[in-house]
């Protein structure tokens, strides 16, 4: 067995790192500089432009085809296909999904890569309104009534009431009301309810979550 020295150690360290310096300081191949000119004159689909594709009105796959034509004479890599204002084929339904799917078949095709927006419009979380169908699902806020103690009654969505003198936006002597309790003479009663928010058309006839 032959053994190293301390010198020789350091002088094979030296040797081992000015030859991985050459590598980087050398940089990129011939080879490999012509490949990357190559993409950047042909880009492949993951790195050329995907258009939000605006789908509405009533999907047919003759048209939908024949758009995604167009986005690839355009030199475009994909699309996303977004569920838009207007949609006239019943969202997630039977239809949606074969025409999803046939799209996304066709950009296999033509060498292109198909996404799927994840909601219908914006914002994510409701499903197109499928979600919110069901009532504790719904988005909600609390209001603040100011009456008169004679006025005040106990109704279904107070969730707390108060009574106290109320100057503008100062009050004083607030005290908690307990629950169907009558607030006292010459008060002003602050009563908060739970509401539910109106629902919309961007919803599918239902609201927010």
């Amino acid at each position: 067995m032959t053994l190293v020295n301390r010198p020789q150690l350091i002088a094979l360290a030296h040797l081992v790192l000015v030859a991985t310096l050459s590598i980087f300081i050398s940089g990129p191949s011939a080879h490999a500089e012509a490949g990357l000119a190559g993409q950047f004159a042909s880009p492949g689909p993951e790195f050329r432009g995907k258009p939000f594709w605006s789908w509405n009105g009533e999907l047919k796959q003759d048209e939908l085809f024949r758009q995604i034509g167009v986005l690839k004479d355009m030199g475009m890599g994909g699309y996303f296909m977004h569920s838009r204002t207007g949609l006239a084929t019943e969202y997630l339904g039977e239809d949606w999904f074969r025409l999803i799917n046939a799209c996304a078949d066709e950009g296999t095709r033509l060498g292109m890569e198909s996404w799927l927006y994840d909601e219908d419009r914006w914002p994510s979380g409701t499903a197109g309104g499928l979600v919110t169908a069901e009532p504790k699902f719904r988005q909600k806020f609390i209001t603040l009534q100011t009456l008169p103690a004679p006025d005040f009654q106990w109704s279904d969505g107070i969730v707390a009431a108060f009574a106290c003198k109320l100057n503008d936006t100062s009050y004083t002597d607030c005290e908690r009301l307990a629950p169907q309790g009558k607030a006292p003479a010459g008060k002003t009663v602050l009563a908060f309810s739970i509401r539910e928010a109106d629902r919309s058309s961007f919803y599918n006839g239902n609201t927010d979550v």
